[in-house]
């Protein structure tokens, strides 16, 4: 697979600055989210390299699972909270509640930014909008095939018994670069390749 901007990339830092007060939780729900945070983040959270950074407060910071806390943490990116297990719909049912108390001592419900890939399910924003927490999305990257491989990666998929799958992007670079198919002819050169799916790849 290969990585793109999102058609919000350009609103990440400014959506920071102008609102950094009204978040509670910026979410990130993969190690390729963290990465295109990071450089946001530090414009706007690390004192130490910008002249225009806010210290006054940090919304908290939610991951999906281990492996993307691990790359937060890496990148100097603290993380606040990991469900108990590595889903979506695990997170937004028990990320905390908090509630915001604005500068007229109102309370208003807790609100969370959602750096995403375009092509991220609506599982989790649709999950904490049911608890009473404001989502604001962020297509801020997006997962799409490789356009095509070295002649190395050609020969390791050429002797390859058993692919393993981690998203549909993934699966149309397989076809892409394998001249596979996803048709019923008889020109897939992969017929013998077995296929382990993660979720409902």
């Amino acid at each position: 697979i290969a990585h793109a901007d999102g058609e919000d990339l350009e609103q990440l830092q400014p959506t920071l600055l102008e609102h950094n007060d009204e978040f509670d939780y910026v979410i990130v729900t993969s190690p390729e989210a963290a990465k295109v945070l990071r450089s946001a983040w530090n414009n706007v959270y690390n004192t130490t390299t910008t002249s225009t950074a806010t210290s006054t407060r940090r919304p908290r910071v939610a991951v999906v699972g281990k492996a993307t806390q691990q790359t937060c943490q890496s990148l100097g990116i603290p993380v606040d909270f990991c469900p108990s297990r590595a889903l979506a719909s695990v997170l937004a049912e028990e990320l905390p509640q908090t509630t915001t108390t604005t500068s007229n001592q109102q309370h208003s419900p807790p609100r969370v930014l959602y750096p995403c890939s375009t092509k991220a399910a609506t599982t989790l924003q649709e999950g904490l909008s049911k608890r009473g927490f404001r989502v604001t999305r962020l297509n801020t990257y997006d997962t799409v095939a490789a356009s095509c491989w070295t002649p190395q990666q050609e020969q390791l998929a050429a002797a390859t018994n058993i692919v393993c799958f981690a998203s549909p992007s993934a699966v149309q670079g397989w076809c892409q670069n394998t001249n596979s198919t996803t048709t019923t002819n008889n020109n897939n050169t992969n017929t013998a390749v077995l296929a382990v799916c993660i979720g409902e790849t």
